[in-house]
């Protein structure tokens, strides 16, 4: 099937991105309550990191810093003890090392300097600790957060959020339904089926609205190359899509319509080292166009991870059209298949290297199917 289009609008204007490594590992974290159905090997997800974006925007000399996502906050036993007690309780291992903030200090970068974080949702292992920020960085989140989610511990016992996530800081929850939120306008218009905010208002940065996993939950699309307007290949802007938790294993979104199960690549990651074509045996469904998980459905009696499984499904889809460009790198939050390969923080990422990137990388969740393929595997 041809590419489909996603008619981001042409723009001459970039930002620069790093991808951080926030140094969260989770492991012995059930599969089934993020996605369906099970497949024989791979019942738990492991050492999964959660990763962090630096934006950063130039024009008329000012530079303009966002992050994107925190990961997991150092102190994580300090977090509301509704969370602490269900970490406990489902046997989650949780390592990190540093918050984001030291690593952006030991990077070069002035935590003060931040203009917002950005979460992509209100996920622990997301919001980090903006306490380590200046009062000048504002949270930004999506619709319904306030409504639904604040106040927070301890205010509310029941929390999911501590107050210091957002006190005594500008707290702006994004508006996509007009033109307006908060104390400013934003530019808003359709990006590939989503809803979105233009950033910067000049087609650098766009959030999208990209509900289902959570309430509130969104992306990010950063321009990070403008081509030169002569047409072809060459000359495609690249983008990075930054894709927090919209699906949390690469078996979620692939294989797809716009993307079959390649018939001339190989897999080579994990120890597992053969035809990608070996995999279609373990298709639950057979069918070489479909996902091989769907997110597991709200409401039923298998537990679910999900605020809305069927809005979630839907923004797969969507995100499904972006995953199919050449010129568009799909960075999910928890993805460890890319650590090895993309250049981390403080390197920015090489807009020029994003191909290679990923026709590398794009089918490597494979490998953790390989008992199911009946292929030996080194963990």
């Amino acid at each position: 099937m041809a590419t489909p289009k996603i008619d981001i609008p042409a723009s001459p204007n970039t930002v620069k991105v790093s991808i951080i490594d926030t140094t969260t590992r989770m492991s012995s974290i059930g599969a089934g309550p993020f996605f369906t159905p099970p497949i024989k090997g791979y019942e738990k997800m492991s050492n999964s990191p959660s990763y962090s974006f630096l934006i950063q925007h130039t024009a008329s000399g000012t530079t303009r810093s966002l992050l994107f996502d925190l990961g997991l906050r150092k102190d994580w036993r300090n977090l509301p003890p509704v969370l602490v007690g269900a970490i406990d309780a489902m046997g989650w291992e949780m390592e990190i090392e540093k918050d984001v903030s030291d690593i952006l200090t030991q990077g070069g970068v002035d935590p003060n300097t931040i203009e917002a974080i950005i979460w992509s949702h209100y996920h622990m292992d997301h919001i980090g600790d903006s306490s380590r920020f200046g009062p000048s960085t504002a949270v930004m989140f999506g619709p319904g957060v306030k409504e639904s989610l604040l106040p927070g511990y301890p205010a509310n016992p029941g929390a999911f959020l501590l107050e210091s996530d957002y006190a005594g800081r500008e707290a702006v929850e994004l508006d996509f339904s007009s033109d307006s939120t908060g104390p400013k306008k934003w530019r808003t218009l359709q990006i590939g089926g989503f809803r979105a905010i233009d950033v910067f208002e000049d087609g650098s940065f766009y959030l999208l609205d990209s509900p289902g996993h959570a309430i509130g939950h969104i992306c990010g699309l950063a321009r990070i190359s403008s081509g030169s307007g002569g047409g072809g290949e060459a000359n495609k802007d690249v983008f990075l899509l930054m894709a927090g938790d919209s699906f949390h294993h690469g078996g979620v979104i692939r294989p797809s319509l716009y993307l079959p199960i390649p018939d001339d690549k190989t897999v080579d990651y994990k120890g597992v080292s053969c035809p990608c074509t070996l995999f279609k045996s373990v298709l639950p469904h057979g069918d070489e166009t479909r996902p091989f998980f769907e997110p597991t459905i709200t409401g039923t009696e298998a537990h679910s991870f999900h605020h809305d499984s069927k809005e979630a499904l839907r923004t797969i889809e969507k995100l499904q059209k972006f995953d199919a460009q050449d010129n568009v790198f799909v960075v999910a939050a928890h993805d460890g298949t890319i650590l090895d390969t993309v250049d981390l923080f403080p390197a920015q990422v090489n807009a020029a290297l994003i191909r290679a990137w990923d026709e590398k990388v794009r089918w490597r969740f494979l490998a953790d199917f390989a008992e199911a393929a009946g292929q030996p595997a080194s963990r």
